[in-house]
């Protein structure tokens, strides 16, 4: 089992250049191994943060609610260097479980006179996300609607079924009624409850999580080798 995993808080990319250089330039100098270690401020300082990004969209539904149509620009900040824009991973999340009959989602990268930003846990995906559920919120409100009844109505079926179980198994009903209790009751404390579906795409770029089985013939012994790493999920088996 690995004991330790991650670390960088995300791929960093290109920019992992910068504490690369600076290492191999000391340990050229020295003569020895050097080991640079920095936290986490100072990483972001040097190397970055996420990317901010701007969503601008037009959305339409019929008569029954269900979306028409939605034109979506999602337009991520790289700051001054456009070499880890990630807007194109975000179009691919942006569908997510809901089925429109017409989409059009156009990544953007733009460059501003600012620091340059770089790929954080989730790139692309995480602000992907969160402007398709802005949209579910910003038309569930608008068509006077609970926003989870918004987005079952124009859910996939595969993922209604998920849904639809969850709610059922989590007590969500009755959960969200006591909710709307508590905040009736209490004039300065208040509690919110929310279910939202998401979609998390694991085939980007080369990565590969393959499977292999083995079965011995003489006394029957599987051996199974995967892509995976364990570090306490339980993946070996």
């Amino acid at each position: 089992m690995i004991r330790r995993v991650g670390g960088a808080y995300g791929a960093k990319c290109t920019k992992t250049n910068i504490p690369a250089a600076a290492a191999s330039l000391a340990a050229f100098k020295l003569n020895r191994p050097v080991r640079l270690v920095m936290d986490l401020e100072s990483n972001m300082h040097a190397i970055g943060k996420r990317l901010p990004y701007l969503t601008k969209y037009t959305v339409s539904t019929d008569s029954d609610g269900k979306l028409a149509g939605m034109d979506v620009s999602c337009i991520c900040d790289s700051g001054w260097a456009s070499n880890e824009a990630t807007a194109f991973l975000a179009v691919r999340t942006l569908v997510g479980l809901y089925d429109a009959k017409a989409w059009n989602a156009k990544p953007v990268a733009v460059n501003t006179n600012t620091t340059s930003n770089t790929w954080c846990r989730a790139p692309g995906t995480t602000p992907g996300h969160a402007a398709t559920e802005n949209i579910m919120e910003h038309l569930a409100f608008e068509m006077g609607m609970d926003p989870l009844e918004f987005r079952l109505l124009n859910i996939k079926k595969e993922g209604k079924e998920m849904v639809e179980r969850l709610i059922k198994s989590s007590d969500y009903e009755k959960r969200k009624e006591e909710t709307k209790d508590f905040n009736q009751n209490n004039l300065w404390t208040k509690r919110g409850i929310a279910l939202i579906p998401t979609v998390y795409h694991h085939d980007f770029f080369p990565t590969s999580y393959t499977v292999n089985i083995s079965v011995y013939h003489d006394d029957g012994s599987i051996a199974v080798m995967h892509g995976g790493i364990e570090m306490g999920q339980g993946i070996n088996t």
